[in-house]
């Protein structure tokens, strides 16, 4: 699985990174919303872990942009996972109302981070990565 991980503090990149790296995940890094957006545009993720509070765009923006560039491409849905130190009452359903597909609180615990790709999974909601921008979105 390709995943993009999206995170603006570098120590927390880094060692997500290194995590999901030895889960057996490909990782992708970029450092804001506005990077996460014209990495998507690229395309090969099966999963986009996003930061919700970021300098340039935030996390909200960014999915947003994201479900538009799927919507205009006709791209399958790209599973978004919010990595927040929001945990609020309320907090969850703000950000899957937003586009997200699941919620991890931060600081990020390996085990919570498995749990909720695991039921990207389970669920067979990333079937397909977007495709990359140089082949067609479909079959």
């Amino acid at each position: 699985m390709r995943l993009l991980l999206v995170e603006d503090e570098e120590v927390s990149r880094l060692s997500a990174q290194v995590m999901l790296t030895r889960l057996g995940y490909e990782v992708v890094t970029v450092k804001d919303g506005q990077a996460a957006v014209e990495a998507f545009r690229q395309g090969g993720f099966h999963c986009v872990l996003m930061d919700i509070q970021m300098p340039i765009m935030n996390g909200l923006e960014a999915t947003k942009a994201i479900r538009e560039l799927e919507r205009e491409q006709d791209l399958p849905r790209t599973r978004i996972v919010a990595l927040t130190a929001y945990a609020m009452p309320g907090d969850r359903e703000t950000f899957l109302t937003s586009g997200m597909d699941d919620y991890v609180t931060k600081p990020v615990q390996p085990e919570a981070l498995l749990l909720a790709l695991r039921r990207i999974k389970k669920a067979g909601q990333q079937q397909k990565a977007t495709p990359p921008a140089d082949t067609p979105a479909h079959d």
